[in-house]
């Protein structure tokens, strides 16, 4: 036998290596197909807002569903004009509304708008955060460039009366004096950016942007806001909106009257007559007076002369100016 091969002798069962092989490759196939450990959801936003101040960590959230919760939280009304579904990792405590806004929308355009105080003096709440995106901001601005800078004497009811200028379509009509924007505080600017923003979307019928206008000039605590929206809202010949513009002729301060008498002028709408009838005879400021005899002229037709006959005794030498001019323009409509 020492010629003969040495032969291990196999026990039954054993694998071969072929079987060995093949094992291995279904036990691979196996694993590559076994679905992966899924990543943890990432935490829950925390927004808590307290006694006005508000606490926000959130971790990889979208940013309109983060303000949509501080607003939620807060009991303001959130509207946001363009995408703003960018995700957001962000953490601080205890900040004003303003600020925690500025800081979690930082590259667009925001404005809140506010209860106005109420009578023992407390302090206005905001009630509507307008965001605008920033790529909605620059679709704006390209459909507005090259729109002539307004005019002194649209944009500034101290001016003394003159022939009326035609009115321009890409002007804003800021109110200027004792309400204008010199001494507005940094928020107020904001908000009036914010609120002549809007124009082109109200030009378009954007019910948000209208709605949103609306709500600032019935409840913004500045006046200079309020005849901003009042202007805007004249300019976009946004019908709709006359019975909030009817309501803003009694604002306690003039220059909201007065711009709300200009855009009623430019409206229309079947209250648009008597209402500005009445403002012409009985607002004591005789700024508003004349632009509510203005818009009275651009409205009436055959019943011009008796209207302004009884406007005509008005103490103010630019209201009757105005009356002069308008009766002199319908007879030229006549000829």
């Amino acid at each position: 036998m020492s010629g003969a091969p040495f032969l291990v002798p196999r026990s039954k069962g054993a694998m071969t290596p072929s079987l060995w092989s093949r094992w291995l490759v279904v036990i691979a196939i196996l694993a590559l197909a076994a679905p992966a450990a899924a990543a943890p959801p990432p935490p829950s936003p925390h927004v808590v807002v307290k006694d006005g101040l508000v606490t926000v960590d959130v971790h990889d959230a979208r940013l309109d569903d983060v303000l949509r919760l501080v607003g939620e939280r807060a009991g303001v009304r959130v509207t946001i004009l363009g995408r703003l579904d960018a995700r957001l990792t962000q953490s601080f405590a205890r900040l004003p509304i303003g600020d925690a806004i500025a800081r979690l929308v930082r590259g667009h355009s925001f404005a809140l708008a506010y209860s106005p105080a109420g009578s023992d003096g407390g302090t206005p709440t905001p009630t509507h955060l307008l965001v605008f995106t920033a790529g909605a901001d620059r679709r704006r601005s390209a459909a507005t460039t090259g729109a002539a800078p307004p005019a002194r004497s649209r944009t500034d009811p101290t001016a003394a009366p003159a022939t009326p200028a035609p009115a321009s379509p890409g002007h804003h009509a800021v109110p200027a004096g004792p309400s204008g924007s010199a001494g507005a505080s940094t928020e107020v600017r904001q908000r009036v950016g914010w609120v002549q923003s809007l124009e082109a979307r109200a030009r378009e019928g954007d019910e948000e942007a209208l709605a949103a206008l609306t709500e600032s000039l019935g409840t913004d605590p500045s006046p200079l806001v309020r005849s901003q929206a009042a202007a805007v809202l004249g300019l976009a010949g946004a019908a709709d909106s006359a019975p909030a513009v009817t309501s803003a002729l009694t604002d306690h301060d003039g220059f909201v009257r007065l711009h709300a008498a200009r855009a009623l002028g430019r409206l229309g709408g079947a209250a648009a007559v008597p209402a500005l009838r009445s403002l012409a005879g009985s607002d004591p400021d005789p700024r508003v007076r004349r632009v509510a005899v203005r818009g009275l002229g651009g409205l009436l037709r055959q019943d011009a002369a008796p209207v302004m006959a009884v406007l005509s005794a008005d103490p103010d030498v630019s209201v009757r100016r105005e009356i002069e001019w308008v009766l002199s323009t319908w007879a030229k409509r006549q000829q």
